[in-house]
């Protein structure tokens, strides 16, 4: 099985992840990053259920002005 995990989120939901994860204001990328993490690890253990195999890689954080 092949996928991808991609998160899109605008500034209040980068800066609201941020403070979930009780990260500084200079760690947002990194932030954003772990979410990645944290959801991926939960659909390789709810996959894992159905015998399937995820393999996890670190995330790729790309900031961008928009998105069209």
């Amino acid at each position: 099985m092949r996928g991808t995990l991609s998160l899109a989120v605008g500034d209040r939901g980068l800066k609201r992840v941020r403070e979930q994860l009780q990260a500084a204001p200079d760690q947002e990328a990194d932030s954003l990053g772990e979410m990645a993490n944290l959801l991926a690890g939960h659909v390789k253990r709810s996959l894992a259920a159905y015998g399937q195999v995820v393999c996890i890689t670190p995330p790729l954080v790309v900031r961008g002005v928009s998105i069209e």
